[in-house]
């Protein structure tokens, strides 16, 4: 289940584009993302960026521009996203973020470029604030084999009730 959060304006739009198609905005929707998402695994770091520490990218590349380093820019991103991190500026930068009353604890080498330590530490917080979710989620192949057996039962049903139909009388 994916959740997006838009503006009343475009939340009308989508419901007219919706009912203009004659489909639901939940289709509407994900037709969207079917068409014009990427689902590689090199995913764009300021995507889970915006989504991680809750600002739009305009706030994310304002961040980057007005850092020095790691350091700046996620004091800059807990401002303007309102979020609780906290920066150790030690032999490497600890980057602590709190998160539901947990905090989850990443490294980031001072050696690395700005961006590259950027990146790396939303990446390193992203994995650790999933990890804890990973567990109790079904894997992609899991789901797979969930909805083939549901797709092979449908047909099934569907085959008898086709018999029972054409041999009543």
């Amino acid at each position: 289940m994916i959740g997006i959060r838009l503006p009343r304006h475009l939340e009308d739009k989508l419901r007219e584009r919706a009912r203009s198609d004659g489909i639901s905005i939940t289709q509407l929707v994900r037709n969207a993302l079917e068409d014009y998402l990427s689902v590689s695994n090199n995913i764009d770091w300021t995507i889970t960026a915006c989504n991680l520490f809750n600002v739009n990218i305009m706030q994310l590349q304002y961040a980057m521009r007005n850092s020095r380093n790691v350091a700046e820019f996620m004091l800059y991103v807990a401002g303007l996203g309102k979020r609780n991190i906290t920066v150790i500026p030690a032999e490497d930068y600890i980057i602590k973020l709190k998160h539901s009353g947990k905090d989850y604890t990443v490294k980031v080498s001072r050696d690395l470029s700005k961006e590259a330590a950027c990146t790396k530490a939303i990446e390193d917080l992203h994995k650790a604030l999933f990890a804890d979710f990973d567990d109790g989620f079904p894997t992609s192949a899991e789901i797979a084999d969930e909805m083939s057996k549901l797709k092979t039962a449908l047909v099934d049903k569907s085959q008898d009730n086709h018999q029972d139909d054409s041999g009543a009388i």
